[in-house]
């Protein structure tokens, strides 16, 4: 799986690798099924992970005090996100406008396509997998969920396209749309 790959790669590297934060969510990555291989003596091991495999995994990599450790994405496991404190509103507590947007929504998606099982004997990608919030466009390899249509409903279709030589399975394709 991925969580073995990526410790692979960049064991082959000179940095430090914080090996218990790469265990500690290798069991979650490890449902990515990825697989290929690296021919090119020029690219580090880091270098690798960020462009082909982190771009496909909800991870982020970060140098920590005991190396490069991994930063999951906690909206990605599926897992309902509790609160560990509460406010309480009182008299203090004023509105001062209404809920405003913050941030910048010029790297929003939410549709999402990855073309991948690349076929090296035809120099093509052989399936493709898409996420979307039109639900007009559902079928065959093409899905939607409640977050996608929340998005596309609020701005409009925000589409983005990979190609991955390293995803063979029909399964990781999915959860990458996600």
């Amino acid at each position: 799986g991925a969580g073995e790959v990526c410790l692979f790669v960049l064991s082959q590297g000179n940095q430090d690798i914080d090996f218990i934060a790469w265990e500690s969510i290798q069991s979650f990555l490890n449902t990515y099924k990825i697989a290929g291989y690296l021919n090119d003596t020029e690219i580090s091991p880091l270098e690798f992970i960020e462009t082909e495999i982190t771009p496909l995994l909800p991870i982020s990599v970060i140098n920590g005090i005991n190396g490069l450790k991994p930063i999951l994405d906690l909206a990605s496991t599926g897992d309902l996100l509790q609160p560990i404190t509460f406010i309480t509103a009182g008299p203090e507590f004023a509105a001062i406008t209404g809920i405003t947007q913050e941030g910048d929504i010029s790297t929003l998606v939410n549709d999402f396509t990855i073309e991948f099982a690349f076929d090296l004997s035809e120099n093509a990608y052989k399936s493709l997998m898409r996420i979307t919030g039109d639900l007009s466009q559902t079928r065959e390899n093409v899905f939607s969920n409640s977050t996608a249509v929340k998005s596309f409903n609020k701005y409009g279709s925000r589409p983005k396209k990979i190609q991955s030589t390293f995803v063979y399975d029909i399964e990781t394709a999915a959860l990458i749309c996600q």
